[in-house]
């Protein structure tokens, strides 16, 4: 039940909602390649760059499941799924690109 929550929010929200989510993961990834592409170090980068990449493909692997476009993974929908392991390596992934964010402006 908790892996099918994009289901739960686009029945709850209708399209409009849906598409809202979608854009949301799709500025983090932004947020997430723009912090990498001002990284102070080319390590910094790309931790940026494959924290944000990972974490929003995990959500678009998970709506693409629930569209019926892939198979059921079991993953779960990325800061919006009931908790875990899942969620706790997420929040902890999101620490880290917000550590590598701030350290941008030393050179």
């Amino acid at each position: 039940m908790g892996d099918s929550i994009f289901a739960v929010a686009g029945e709850e929200f209708g399209f409009v909602g849906s598409i809202i989510l979608i854009g949301i993961f799709l500025a983090f990834a932004l947020r997430g390649f723009s912090v990498g592409a001002r990284a102070p170090d080319p390590f910094g980068a790309l931790l940026a760059i494959g924290i944000s990449t990972y974490l929003v493909s995990e959500a678009f692997i998970n709506i693409a499941a629930m569209l019926g476009v892939a198979p059921l993974t079991g993953i779960p929908l990325t800061f919006i799924s009931q908790g875990g392991s899942a969620m706790l390596v997420s929040l902890a992934s999101a620490g880290i690109l917000l550590s590598v964010s701030r350290n941008k402006g030393r050179n």
